[in-house]
């Protein structure tokens, strides 16, 4: 879901053109670099029986307790550099969590040790046609205000291309 978060935070650089883009893109794959930095410390990894369920054990990095309280502490780190812009870190760390809601199979959480839950366990494949509308909405919004504005340096063509890139990978994987 790489591409879903990216382009998500695109969307929410097109709302605030003044925020930076580089602590949104952050702040939206902020979850699964604490994901990563917990597996190193070895609190998180992939769940026991991973090669048949594709469940991960990310109880505190993705539950909903622990992206609000990296989405605080991001959005205050950050504050000097977005000036303005901390409700839209938030709202970029905590996409993530609701987006890996959507395309995760149960193994999100509300808060560690809460009952794990994902719609791609319930729902399959109706998950990666989300990913595609949202990838694809997210990235005409993005482009449809970047190009109205005239205010993105005309970097949104490849901002645009770089996500469509990633969501073909993901396709392919």
């Amino acid at each position: 879901m790489y591409a879903g978060h990216f382009a998500t935070a695109l969307a929410l650089k097109a709302a605030r053109p003044r925020v930076p883009t580089w602590p949104l893109l952050l702040g939206a794959g902020l979850l699964d670099v604490a994901f990563g930095a917990l597996v190193i410390a070895g609190v998180e990894g992939a769940a026991p029986d991973y090669a048949r369920s594709h469940r991960l054990d990310i109880a505190w990095s993705h539950s909903l307790l622990g992206a609000a309280v990296l989405a605080l502490c991001f959005a205050l780190a950050l504050r000097r550099w977005a000036p303005g812009g901390a409700a839209l870190l938030v709202a970029a760390v905590l996409s993530h969590w609701l987006l890996d809601v959507a395309v995760h199979p149960a193994d999100i959480r509300l808060w560690p040790g809460s009952a794990a839950f994902g719609f791609r366990g319930t729902f399959g494949p109706v998950s990666g046609w989300f990913e595609t509308v949202l990838v694809l909405a997210t990235l005409a919004f993005y482009a449809a205000v970047a190009r109205r504005r005239g205010d993105f340096g005309g970097r949104w063509a490849w901002a645009c291309a770089v996500i469509a890139g990633l969501w073909a990978l993901g396709l392919a994987a």
